[in-house]
């Protein structure tokens, strides 16, 4: 009698249990037990342990021909599995233009997302429930759908170019440098809401505005401005409510890019209750403009670059709208 063979697992689990500062640690049967529950008990399931373990695990898994990625994690977790969906570069290429060449590894894999951090901006701007359970609850629900993403080459550490896909948004400015410094704060610290409170202590009093010249579509288009903070936007929200990309929309193949302009140090609250606004063309100390590529220089200091609020470099930077390239289920 011949016995049924066991079908191949096509399905990874990918699970951060540190997200929200460790708020779903102890759910995290509970959600496994869920997710066995909506895709039967033949998957695979991977907890991180570092950062970059997202990233390795996505593509090992497409690789092993994996067609369903869930990752169940904050904004951090949810873009270094979007960075798993495509080859990382040959050390040879070190060019701009050559980094922003995406591979994608597979076409047939889709990436469900299951929020499970503090903010869940990514998950905002999709209009998908942010609670992480009834995400869970109801996966046989969800439809497929084809989104936008954006590449972001800017320099590390060592002066050296370097790519990271970005989901929802890269900031540029005060913002990024908020961000840098609340992460240094929460390695030692593990609240967020305390350490993005001292992260902006820290910098918004003495931070200073850079000279930056921004070029849109290969040269369409020139600004040079007194930059305080500048968001490339593929989803309109940022992290505290903010829509200040009123007009993204995540599958129209447009960068949405906000600059604010002279507004260093206090003034900058000043600036916060402008983007707060639902439209805030108006605004003398906003820029407001949609293109394909954007290209950013700082003519003065060094300026810090986040990608899904994670720090990723310093200026120079170039970022490049890719349409329809990521399968989601939403």
């Amino acid at each position: 009698m011949n016995r049924l063979l066991k079908p191949e697992p096509d399905t990874l689990i990918i699970i951060n249990p540190k997200a929200s500062s460790g708020k779903y640690e102890n759910d995290i049967d509970g959600f496994c037990n869920a997710l066995r529950n909506q895709l039967g008990k033949n998957i695979t399931i991977k907890i991180t342990k570092k950062a970059g373990d997202a990233t390795r695990f996505t593509r090992k898994y497409i690789k092993k021909n994996y067609t369903k990625i869930i990752a169940i994690g904050g904004d951090g977790t949810l873009n270094e599995v979007a960075n798993g969906f495509f080859e990382p570069p040959p050390k040879y290429i070190t060019t701009s233009e050559k980094l922003h060449d995406l591979i994608l590894i597979s076409s047939k894999v889709v990436f469900y997302i299951i929020p499970g951090g503090t903010r869940n901006i990514l998950a905002k701007s999709l209009n998908i429930p942010t609670d992480p359970i009834e995400v869970c609850n109801n996966l046989k629900m969800l439809k497929p759908r084809k989104i936008d993403i954006i590449s972001v080459v800017s320099q590390n550490s060592r002066k050296k170019l370097q790519i990271r896909i970005c989901l929802n948004a890269a900031e540029i400015g005060i913002g990024a440098e908020i961000i840098d410094r609340a992460k240094i704060i929460r390695d030692k610290i593990n609240s967020r809401i305390v350490s993005t409170a001292l992260g902006i202590i820290s910098t918004l009093p003495s931070y200073q505005s850079n000279q930056c010249e921004i070029v849109l579509d290969n040269g369409r288009k020139k600004i040079k401005t007194n930059m305080t903070m500048a968001i490339v936007a593929n989803g309109s929200y940022i992290a505290g409510g903010f829509q200040p990309a009123y007009n993204a929309k995540i599958t129209d193949g447009f960068l949405d890019l906000v600059i604010v302009n002279d507004s260093g140090s206090l003034k900058f609250l000043t600036s916060l209750i402008d983007i707060k606004r639902e439209n805030h063309s108006d605004k003398t100390n906003l820029i407001y403009e949609q293109a394909k590529n954007i290209t950013m220089v700082s003519l003065d200091r060094e300026v810090t670059v986040t990608s899904d609020g994670e720090p990723i470099g310093i200026l120079p930077a170039s970022f490049r709208i890719h349409k329809h390239i990521l399968n989601i289920m939403i």
